[in-house]
């Protein structure tokens, strides 16, 4: 987003994920099919404005992920609770916009 709070799709901004809890950063993408970068890197440049982190719990209890980037005033953050004993289909966590 701009100074006004206007969001800006075409900004390519560096994100960094960090995490805290029982978890592991899996992979992180941005949906750039020309994006040569790596997915096991704990930064990635948004492409459209958008940019996506892969968690995967390493035991039960809260994980919290942190997206920060330059000239970002605040970092975003989710927590989700990892519940590792759960279907597969239940382990999974979405969260949008961060």
């Amino acid at each position: 987003m701009d100074a006004k709070g206007v969001p800006v799709p075409e900004a390519a901004l560096n994100v960094t994920f960090t995490l805290t809890g029982p978890g592991r950063l899996a992979a992180v993408g941005n949906g750039n099919p020309r994006d040569t970068g790596s997915f096991h890197r704990n930064t990635r440049r948004t492409w459209m404005g958008r940019v996506v982190a892969i968690v995967q719990s390493t035991g039960a209890g809260t994980i919290t992920i942190t997206a920060s980037a330059p000239g970002i005033a605040q970092s975003a953050f989710a927590t989700i609770q990892a519940n590792p004993n759960a279907p597969d289909w239940r382990r999974m966590s979405y969260v949008d916009s961060i």
